[in-house]
């Protein structure tokens, strides 16, 4: 993927993401299941051999509607072709952080399928992991040159949950865990690329609420004529 692409998506707001995609993609000519027991899946939709995935649309409203146990709980409206689209990877990544951006902040919709699905498996990709299985592949390596591209979707996902409380308190978007892979470890770069940022949000937080004239290497040192025990405090992660 282009990158101006991807700031471009980052901007738009779910419905108008929505359209962009069926726009790119055209639209998905058939139900996610066969009928109305949601026990089927239509093979005969799928674009695997593109790359690229199934996005329910009504997933702002519901979650897991590619589960048939979720699935059957609600309207087969949710489930038909109107309601579907095609997307990569990466897209649907920003997808549902579309969804979280649109909510209120107890709504669940959206994140279990970034944290649980989308993001270990990207993870896993950049980690080098090569057992995800080819249709995987497919998808994964449309986006083999977007790792910064992938960050920076990472910062703005973070972003997005400083305004959502209730999925912090909830143990969402720890930075060690969204830097994991499902079947690999940490990666390295993600982490520290992640890390360095919250800590520049965290010190300008600081100037903004504590002290405007906070710098890092003054209050390591111990000589900053205005330190306070919340300085030092704060100095023991935002300084080192």
């Amino acid at each position: 993927m282009e990158s101006k692409e991807i700031e471009k998506l980052l901007k738009l707001n779910y419905e108008d993401l929505v359209n962009y995609l069926l726009n790119k993609y055209g639209n998905v000519n058939g139900n996610y299941y066969v009928n109305e027991f949601c026990r089927t899946k239509n093979n005969k939709i799928r674009r695997t051999n593109d790359g690229l995935y199934i996005h329910h649309i009504k997933e702002d409203v519901a979650i897991k509607l590619s589960e048939s146990s979720f699935a059957i709980n609600q309207p087969f409206e949710y489930q038909l072709g109107k309601n579907l689209l095609y997307c990569n990877i990466l897209e649907h990544f920003i997808l549902h952080i579309k969804i979280l951006e649109k909510n209120s902040d107890e709504d669940m919709c959206g994140i279990g399928g970034i944290e649980n699905f989308i993001i270990p498996e990207i993870n896993d990709y950049f980690n080098g992991y090569n057992e995800l299985g080819l249709y995987k592949y497919k998808s994964l390596n449309l986006i083999s040159n977007n790792l910064e591209d992938y960050i920076k979707c990472l910062e703005y996902y973070l972003d997005v949950l400083d305004n959502r409380q209730f999925l912090k308190e909830q143990g969402f978007g720890s930075i060690s865990h969204i830097s994991k892979g499902d079947k690999t470890g940490l990666n390295p770069y993600i982490y520290e690329r992640l890390s360095s940022r919250a800590k520049e949000k965290a010190i300008i937080e600081f100037q903004n609420t504590h002290c405007k004239d906070f710098n890092s290497e003054l209050c390591l040192s111990g000589k900053c004529p205005k330190q306070t025990v919340r300085c030092t405090t704060q100095r023991v992660w935002l300084c080192k």
